[in-house]
């Protein structure tokens, strides 16, 4: 009897952070992170179970087609993700060369996407999802979820497990007055001078977030945030309770105890909105619709009329205020 071919060994998983960093010269490694989940997503809407080791599957035919089925199953609010997936994985590939058709089709969704975020409609993910009290239904979730919890709020102390309950409420209720990226998840409660934090100053009622690390930081610099006082006030008999047996010193947690990252904090957000509103609200969404409240809009438009009358950005602008 013949003996049955040898199946080939199966060769190591491509490592694409790792290959992204050798051409991606100061790029953030939070930067690097999203392009390789990027570059593994687009590899699974290519067919592929992993991320090749070469570059065949975004050139020539192979390339054109992937492209076509981006635009022709994405909006493209997300095809512009993939498009810059490809041409970055081009990249890594090609020890920083570019493919002219992955570049020329990540301009041209970038470009459309600047055009349909100046329309300022709604796109389909956003009609969709759109909760029928809009901003206001985070307060409402906040308190729904509060209600869950009131027994433990009255706890001095909380196990891991409790202190994950009650943060859901915690969430919810700082998301309805202020709508941060996902940066909550990187304050610490201890000073730092080179990180984001989340401390009560002496003599102060309110709780300030200072943000050091941030994603507009080469435009806005370093920021400090004041937070509500009915946030403060909760925050204020919260913290001393999860600071008695916490691992480590950050805001928020997962339930084993460990830091809490930003990504499970999206899913966290999106997947409270969607037990109680009944839509996929993230942190994106909840941003949209703070800035869409009739008030906050034409707060927006008066500003950006003032700064067309004065000629100058709005941080230009504020220095021509005065203090009486």
């Amino acid at each position: 009897m013949a003996n049955s071919p040898k199946k080939e060994k199966e060769t190591s998983k491509y490592d694409v952070v790792a290959n992204l960093k050798k051409f991606c010269d100061g790029c953030k490694l939070a930067t690097i992170k999203s392009y390789a989940r990027n570059i593994r997503r687009l590899a699974k809407i290519a067919g592929l179970d992993t991320v090749p080791n070469n570059k065949g599957w975004l050139s020539t035919d192979k390339g054109k087609k992937l492209r076509n089925k981006i635009q022709k199953d994405f909006d493209v609010s997300v095809s512009r993700h993939l498009y810059t997936a490809g041409s970055q994985a081009f990249r890594m590939y090609s020890k920083g060369e570019r493919s002219a058709p992955w570049q020329i089709a990540m301009n041209d969704a970038a470009n459309k996407y600047d055009v349909q975020r100046h329309k300022q409609i709604k796109s389909k993910s956003e009609e969709d999802n759109w909760p029928k009290e809009a901003y206001r239904s985070i307060a409402k979730a906040a308190t729904i979820q509060k209600r869950k919890v009131l027994g433990l709020l009255k706890n001095t102390e909380y196990t891991n497990l409790q202190q994950y309950e009650v943060q859901k409420y915690i969430v919810l209720l700082l998301f309805s007055h202020h709508t941060f990226r996902l940066t909550p998840a990187t304050w610490s409660l201890v000073a730092s001078k080179s990180g984001n934090t989340l401390l009560r100053p002496r003599g102060s009622r309110k709780f300030i977030v200072t943000l050091r690390e941030h994603k507009t930081k080469k435009a806005m610099g370093e920021l400090e945030v004041p937070l509500s006082l009915a946030v403060s006030k909760v925050l204020s008999t919260y913290l001393p309770k999860i600071k008695k047996n916490s691992k480590h010193n950050y805001f928020l947690s997962n339930k084993d105890g460990s830091k809490l990252s930003k990504g499970a904090l999206s899913k966290l957000l999106i997947r409270l909105t969607k037990s109680i509103l009944g839509s996929n609200v993230g942190v994106r969404l909840m941003r949209v619709l703070k800035m869409s409240s009739p008030a906050n809009s034409e707060l927006l438009k008066k500003s950006t009329e003032l700064q067309k009358e004065l000629g100058h950005s709005q941080r230009t602008a504020r220095t021509y205020v005065r203090k009486d």
